[in-house]
């Protein structure tokens, strides 16, 4: 059953309140599933991590997930129901370009927000062999460097960046997901809703 997952380590900067405030969101123009894969216990269905890995590393937990997963960072804001949903559907894996990287390397991965539809286990199980915490790039690069992907940017315009898109022309009715990477986080802007 397709499901929308998100991820909260705690110690970090994000709290279950933000979790809930994605959910709301995903309730609300989505009507999926929603679960958390948490190291802590919270208020909506969540499911236990297995692994201590820091930080954004955490995320590679989801790919242990059964498919078909649209998984959602914590700072991500849904303003409307986007119409590429069924698009995506189609896809056996889907992830952001790179919004920086990406003008240079078309292939260049951001895991913002990502959606598979194919098991993905294999992706997790080789990270448990060699896990890179090394790198500062994170796990869009590590995704990047085993995953062959296509690209939300390839088939709609409803996902765009606050910093690269939002912050320089304002928002647009079209902006149905928009994705935050660094500061300002959905919580300290002040143009769009959250």
């Amino acid at each position: 059953m397709e499901k929308v997952v998100c991820v909260l380590r705690g110690g970090g900067e994000y709290k279950p309140e933000h979790v809930y405030k994605l959910k709301k969101m995903v309730d609300e123009h989505l009507g999926l599933p929603f679960y958390c894969l948490s190291d802590q216990p919270l208020d909506c269905a969540y499911l236990p991590m297995v692994q201590k890995w820091p930080k954004w590393w955490s995320k590679m937990e989801v790919f242990r997930l059964r498919p078909p997963v649209l998984y959602l960072d914590l700072d991500t804001i849904i303003r409307g129901t986007p119409t590429f949903l069924q698009e995506m559907r189609s896809k056996d894996f889907v992830i952001l370009r790179d919004v920086y990287r990406g003008k240079r390397d078309h292939k260049a991965m951001q895991s913002s927000i990502m959606y598979f539809n194919v098991d993905m286990t294999w992706l997790y199980d080789r990270y448990i062999d060699q896990p890179e915490f090394k790198d500062p790039s994170g796990d869009q690069v590590y995704i990047e460097k085993n995953v062959r992907a296509e690209y939300f940017q390839d088939f709609t315009n409803e996902v765009v960046s606050y910093k690269a898109d939002v912050c320089k022309r304002g928002p647009l009715a079209t902006d149905k997901v928009v994705i935050f990477h660094g500061e300002p986080r959905p919580w300290d802007q002040n143009i769009l809703a959250y």
